[in-house]
């Protein structure tokens, strides 16, 4: 038993250390290019078969067959059947915004939420704007993880108009078990893209989190900066033209997968019964209701 813990040791450290030095914009940049290429159809029908079968993907609620997509990322951003995602139509409550698996759930004390028990990080870190990420100090919080087998589109949990956004330049370390459980303020030193959302019951967030081998986050809406100042400035906020949102409408997608999390004002949400880290959520599925 010793020595299995010892060697369990060796290997996180060793797994540790090529986190830190491994390129890993580089090797999201590889990746980027290569699930753009559209390979010879019958190489890729061969690839994606085999990525369904081991990762075990539901293609009974995709719209299209696999021998539809030209590109590795047309398939991770596939749309799916409306009616495999029903939407919670009561005003009073708040749906998952994307299939994924409940990392964190909770209060936000003063501004420590939890990355995982144990590992607090700081909400005024994760968001730059002082005005806005004031407004979650003792609110609640929401963290859903997004596996390369899910769904990868993102969408509006509740009835809201977008009024800013805030982009942060920062590493793409993993946010899987291995970068949750070894990396301080995984979610606040990673690259980010954040909405805020003027709400019937307060100001909300939708904070989008990159990774390594996540290509690129993409919105519904126009970004209002451009792609040098996105290479020059580590954060960069900017109003929106009031955009107005449904419930259920798209925002945004993930070109492989990777964290969302929705932080709410104090005293704005309850949680619903039995919701707990490790859950499952499919989008558009209830799990908060506003006070």
């Amino acid at each position: 038993m010793a020595y299995l813990q010892i060697a369990h040791f060796i290997i996180r450290i060793v797994m540790l250390i090529l986190l830190k030095i491994l390129p890993k914009r580089l090797m999201s940049a590889i990746t980027g290019f290569l699930t753009n290429v559209p390979f010879p159809k019958w190489f890729l029908k061969g690839f994606l078969k085999m990525f369904v079968k081991v990762l075990k993907v539901n293609m009974e609620e995709a719209v299209y067959p696999i021998s539809h997509y030209r590109t590795v990322n047309d398939f991770f951003t596939r749309p799916i059947k409306q009616s495999q995602r029903p939407i919670d139509s009561n005003p009073d409550t708040i749906v998952s915004p994307v299939d994924g698996r409940v990392i964190e759930k909770g209060d936000i004390v003063n501004d420590k939420a939890l990355q995982i028990k144990g590992m607090p990080y700081s909400i005024t870190e994760l968001i730059k704007h002082e005005d806005f990420s004031r407004k979650f100090l003792n609110g609640h919080f929401i963290t859903l993880y997004l596996s390369p087998k899910d769904y990868h589109r993102i969408h509006l949990p509740y009835n809201g108009t977008g009024i800013a956004t805030e982009y942060n330049r920062g590493a793409l370390f993993p946010v899987n078990n291995l970068g949750l459980h070894n990396i301080q303020n995984l979610f606040a030193i990673n690259e980010r893209l954040t909405t805020f959302f003027e709400t019937s019951f307060g100001l909300g967030a939708l904070v989008k989190v990159a990774a390594v081998n996540v290509g690129k986050i993409k919105t519904t809406y126009q970004q209002p900066w451009t792609h040098k100042e996105m290479k020059q400035k580590r954060s960069i906020f900017a109003s929106l033209d009031s955009i107005s949102y449904a419930k259920g409408d798209e925002l945004a997608r993930f070109e492989l997968g990777s964290t969302v999390i929705l932080l709410f004002e104090k005293d704005s949400i309850t949680f619903v019964d039995g919701l707990g880290s490790g859950r499952f959520l499919k989008m558009g599925e209830t799990f908060a209701h506003i006070k």
